[in-house]
């Protein structure tokens, strides 16, 4: 029997799919409403309304250099539908510890943020939108805590921002007043996003975080044309002996 791709890699090569070259790293589908959940509006906001807090859940399977992030939300809607109280956001990445941030990003509105309304209201009249920010940096293979926090607009009349939810479980909630308070996980409920990135060490195709013969093993039962997949690590559609010489040349320790 000649060997394959899915008789050498078992499950850890469905636990890799979603991080197959630029794209979605992680995510948790739209729920059927534009309902969701408040989310906090940091300190450094003029004013600030609601010190409770959401966060995703978000598992790696490996090192991920971080592209963009795109989520759902709407008005509270006491005053405007749109979000015009909304100055900007700031994203934050928290290991198991919720103390220093892993990464963290302040965007505001304007250029940088790609938003556009999708037709759907919240229960209060609130007019969702999707927003497309730009994040930088890398996260380790492992489990983290994604936190959109929006900035508000002094004297926008009360109106908060509220994240849509997913369909994915792994929100969890606390407050803010000097601190960061112990997270407890909700286990039902989640928050929509989609996390985009690059593979930081793109020649590991097992996961293992080591380059090594294994990865050139799976390149080779690849070989051929193969647009889109793990092994083809320089993007040409063509998985080849140029592939290989960048795994000999990634060899050892991923960084």
């Amino acid at each position: 029997m000649t060997p394959t791709r899915k008789m050498f890699t078992g499950a850890l090569a469905l636990a890799c799919l979603p991080l197959l070259g630029a794209g979605i790293v992680a995510s948790s589908t739209r729920a059927t409403t534009a309902d969701g959940w408040f989310a906090h509006a940091y300190p450094d906001a003029a004013t600030y309304f609601y010190a409770q807090a959401v966060a995703a859940k978000v598992t790696l399977s490996n090192a991920v250099d971080l592209t963009s992030l795109r989520f759902w939300g709407s008005s509270e809607n006491y005053i405007y539908p749109g979000p015009n109280n909304v100055r900007g956001f700031t994203v934050r990445f928290y290991d198991s510890t919720f103390t220093t941030p892993a990464l963290q990003f302040s965007v505001l509105r304007g250029s940088a943020i790609t938003e556009s309304y999708t037709g759907r209201l919240n229960t209060d009249g609130g007019k969702e939108y999707q927003f497309t920010v730009p994040v930088s940096g890398r996260l380790a293979s492992g489990t983290w805590y994604m936190h959109v926090g929006a900035l508000l607009i002094d004297g926008a009349d009360g109106d908060g921002w509220m994240w849509s939810g997913g369909k994915s479980p792994g929100m969890r909630f606390t407050t803010y007043d000097t601190k960061w308070s112990a997270w407890t996980d909700d286990a039902v409920n989640s928050v929509a996003f989609e996390l985009s990135g690059n593979l930081a060490c793109p020649s590991d195709l097992d996961g293992n975080r080591t380059v090594d013969f294994g990865d050139v093993a799976l390149t080779v039962l690849d070989f051929g044309p193969c647009a889109g997949c793990n092994s083809d690590i320089d993007g040409s559609g063509f998985v080849d002996f140029g592939d290989v010489a960048l795994q000999l040349l990634d060899t050892g320790p991923c960084p």
